[in-house]
């Protein structure tokens, strides 16, 4: 019986971490960015919110905004 709860609790920390290695990071920078960017590192941000508003995303996302925009 411990065997079968050691395997469901790696297994289950084993799909955590694989769903948030998936997880993507998106800039928004209404400075310096545009929309025809990827969007996915600083130097390659959005410019509106119009962008973020038409993408899609999935669980784990994030969605970073430049203060002072």
């Amino acid at each position: 019986m411990k065997r079968w709860l050691f395997l469901l609790l790696i297994l289950g920390a084993q799909e955590m971490c694989a769903s948030l290695a998936c997880a993507t990071d998106y800039f928004v920078d209404c400075n310096y960015g545009a929309n025809g960017n990827a969007g996915t590192s600083p130097q390659l941000a959005w410019r509106t919110l119009l962008q973020v508003g038409i993408s899609s995303y999935q669980p784990g996302d994030t969605i970073n905004l430049r203060r002072d925009c």
